[in-house]
């Protein structure tokens, strides 16, 4: 199985070699005027990148945020579970918030 798939895999490539392509640039250049569907797909990429960089960062900052009051209540919540009777009132509390 693994050698038919192996065998496909070298054909698609020398189809895909022999093909003849419309752009005759390399591909480390920037996008040639030969290829404009590429240059309308490359800016619509760009512009995804670009939103889902804000959205990471925004999503980022509300983590910071979220774990910063979780260090809060996770201190308030050894103090009271400190002081005497404190473990029975945190059980309690967690039972009933299940």
């Amino acid at each position: 199985m693994q050698t038919s798939i192996s065998i496909i895999g070298i054909i698609f490539l020398i189809v895909l070699l022999k093909t003849p392509s419309a752009c005759t640039t390399t591909k480390k250049s920037n996008p040639c005027k030969e290829c404009p569907e590429f240059t309308h797909q490359i800016d619509s990429l760009k512009n995804k990148i670009q939103v889902d960089s804000i959205t990471i960062k925004i999503i980022e900052a509300d983590f910071d945020e979220l774990w910063a009051e979780n260090q809060i209540f996770s201190s308030m919540l050894s103090e009271i579970e400190n002081e005497p009777g404190g473990s029975e009132i945190v059980n309690t509390l967690y039972n009933n918030n299940k």
